[in-house]
């Protein structure tokens, strides 16, 4: 980032901040990083139907080893280390992609790995008015160690063939007419639900959240109806057992799974006149 902030961005801390690896350092030993360089892409909805593509840049080092400093020195070794410690041995069969079947402790310690891993990676971005994720729901998170409630988030596997992203996150203004905020100095309105999805070895894990909780939990998958053969929700849990894979992804799915969530509000929006 151009203007990195000088303010953790979980707790009052103000002073030197450290780098946080977005996926966890310790991957490293399991996933592969066969790349020198990597491209970086965001996408921000200046409305729900109406994208703006920021351009393609090149960055140094594999996706998988991107650092944010966001975060404090307790927070990173703290509370947030554990959050990585508990989830790894959960996490490292999927991104071998072993079958596995994920009872509810591991579908929350991989759910809750994917949260912290999506609010500080949304500061990858060279934009900071594409962060969606507000402060309120960073502290629920810090003190509370599990996702927010009108957090959802499935997962897939995934063998890269032609699709090259790792990491995509699209934030996207949700208002109901009589709640429009008025626009920032670049003419957008401020972003408040997103949409992440990243991939870790045969992993691929989608996110969504947002202010309006009834678009998140009620959404159906109308705009790409693979996912629902694809993708195994983890949160909110719906299965004390929950079997991962369900069925293999193709390119087409990876990049179908990852805009349809997008696709679908902005189609919500323009029949019940939210902007």
């Amino acid at each position: 980032m151009s203007d990195e902030p000088k303010k953790c961005i979980f707790c009052p801390f103000v002073g030197k901040l450290t780098h946080e690896h977005i996926w966890g350092d310790w991957t490293r030993d399991h996933v592969p990083r066969p790349h020198n360089k990597h491209n970086f892409k965001a996408i921000i909805a200046k409305t729900p139907t109406e994208e703006v593509h920021g351009p393609v840049r090149t960055r140094a080092g594999d996706a998988l080893n991107s650092q944010v400093r966001i975060v404090c020195g307790p927070c990173n070794s703290g509370w947030m280390g554990q959050i990585q410690e508990r989830a790894r041995p959960y996490l490292v069969p999927l991104f071998d992609g072993h079958e596995s079947i994920l009872d509810s402790n591991a579908q929350t310690r991989i759910a809750t790995w994917a949260t912290m891993a999506t609010m500080t990676g949304e500061h990858l971005s060279y934009d900071t008015e594409s962060v969606a994720v507000p402060q309120s729901e960073r502290d629920w998170f810090r003190k509370n160690g599990v996702p927010p409630d009108n957090w959802r988030i499935l997962i897939g596997r995934y063998q890269r063939q032609a699709w090259r992203e790792q990491w995509r996150h699209v934030s996207i203004p949700i208002y109901s007419a009589k709640d429009i905020p008025g626009r920032k100095a670049s003419n957008r309105r401020e972003p408040n639900h997103q949409a992440t999805t990243f991939t870790v070895g045969q992993l691929y894990v989608h996110v969504f959240s947002g202010h309006f909780r009834n678009l998140i939990m009620d959404w159906d998958w109308r705009t790409a109806p693979r996912a629902r053969s694809c993708l195994t929700q983890i949160w909110p849990i719906q299965f004390p057992l929950a079997m991962w894979p369900t069925q293999d992804m193709t390119d087409a799915d990876a990049e179908a799974f990852s805009m349809s969530f997008v696709r679908w509000s902005g189609a919500i929006a323009e029949k019940f006149g939210w902007h």
